[in-house]
């Protein structure tokens, strides 16, 4: 089931993305679709609790330094479990937690045998 968003959240969540690329390409990160998500998820949250202003801005400077640092390594691990070397399962909490395979494992092998 798709999510639906908000046309403001939307936008708003665009806008963050068109102005961070940069930023994620410095992480090698071409994929922003997970980041798309991650930030239209947390708009979503704003906007429930009515704190969607975008006057007087939307996000603390810690809250959205946290968010980049989530949403960068969240994208990190979505492309690893694209290319195979992790997989993940959601635990009782219904967190998503990340692990190897074993495709991922002989690959960190392999780095770790590679002379500098």
């Amino acid at each position: 089931m798709s999510k639906v968003y908000q046309p403001i959240v939307i936008k708003i969540a665009d806008e963050i993305i068109e102005n961070l690329e940069e930023f994620y390409q410095e992480y090698e990160i071409n994929n922003l679709d997970y980041a798309r998500e991650y930030f239209r998820d947390k708009l979503t949250e704003k906007f429930i609790e009515g704190k969607i202003d975008e006057e007087e801005g939307i996000f603390e400077q810690d809250e959205f330094e946290q968010c980049m640092r989530e949403s960068v390594a969240a994208s990190v691990l979505k492309s690893l479990q694209k290319e195979g070397f992790v997989q993940s399962y959601s635990d009782e909490d219904t967190e998503e937690v990340f692990f190897l395979t074993e495709e991922g494992k002989e690959h960190v092998k392999k780095m770790r045998l590679k002379p500098e």
